[in-house]
C-alpha cells in the first residue's frame, strides 16, 4: 500500500510538472505571436520616421506623420487586444465594423510593404454600409491579423490574396485565398 502510494505520489508530481511545461509552452507561443505583432508596426514606424527627416515637402511629411500615427494607434489596439484577452472579463457586445477592420489590417501591411497584391472586395455589400458583428474587437482583430498575416507569408512576392467581406443570411462571411502553396 505504501509503495503504491508513493507511486501514486510521483505520479501526480510528474503530471504537475508537465502541465507546467505545457502551460509555459502556450506562453512561449503567444510571447513570440506578441513580439511578431509588435515588431512588424515599430519597424515600419522606424522607417517611416527616418523617411520623414528627408522629406521633399510638407505634404510628404505630413503623410509620414499621419502613417507614424496610425502605426502607433495599431500598436496600441494590439497592446489592447493582449489585455483584453488576459482579462477574465471580457465584454463581447460592443458592434465592431468588420470592413472597418480588414480596412485597418491591410493598411498595415500596405504600409509594411507587403508584396503580394492584395484585393478587397464586399460584392453583396452596399457602399459605405459597415458590416458589424457583436463581439471584442480586439479578439476579433486578433483573428483576422493572424489570418491575413499567414496568408501573405504564405504567398510568393508575385502571388496574390483575395479578401471577401459578404452577408450571408444572418452571417457575415470573411474568405481569404492565396496563391501560396498548401
Amino acid at each position: 500500500f505504501n509503495k503504491m502510494s508513493r507511486q501514486l505520489e510521483q505520479l501526480s508530481e510528474k503530471e504537475s510538472m508537465m502541465v507546467q511545461q505545457q502551460q509555459l509552452a502556450e506562453l512561449g507561443e503567444v510571447t513570440r505571436g506578441i513580439a511578431h505583432s509588435l515588431r512588424n508596426p515599430l519597424h515600419t514606424v522606424g522607417l517611416l520616421s527616418e523617411a520623414a527627416t528627408h522629406a521633399q515637402s510638407s505634404e510628404e511629411l505630413q503623410r509620414m506623420l499621419s502613417q507614424i500615427q496610425q502605426k502607433i494607434v495599431m500598436m496600441d489596439k494590439s497592446i489592447q487586444s493582449l489585455l483584453t484577452l488576459s482579462s477574465t472579463q471580457v465584454d463581447r457586445t460592443h458592434q465592431v465594423p468588420l470592413n472597418a477592420i480588414i480596412q485597418d489590417i491591410l493598411l498595415e501591411l500596405s504600409i509594411n510593404g507587403s508584396k503580394p497584391v492584395i484585393s478587397f472586395v464586399m460584392p453583396n455589400v452596399k457602399p459605405g454600409e459597415n458590416l458589424v458583428v457583436a463581439g471584442a474587437e480586439s479578439e476579433i482583430r486578433s483573428i483576422v491579423h493572424a489570418v491575413l498575416i499567414n496568408a501573405v507569408e504564405a504567398t510568393p512576392d508575385s502571388g496574390t490574396i483575395d479578401v471577401t467581406l459578404t452577408q450571408e443570411h444572418e452571417q457575415h462571411v470573411i474568405i481569404v485565398r492565396d496563391t501560396g502553396k498548401g
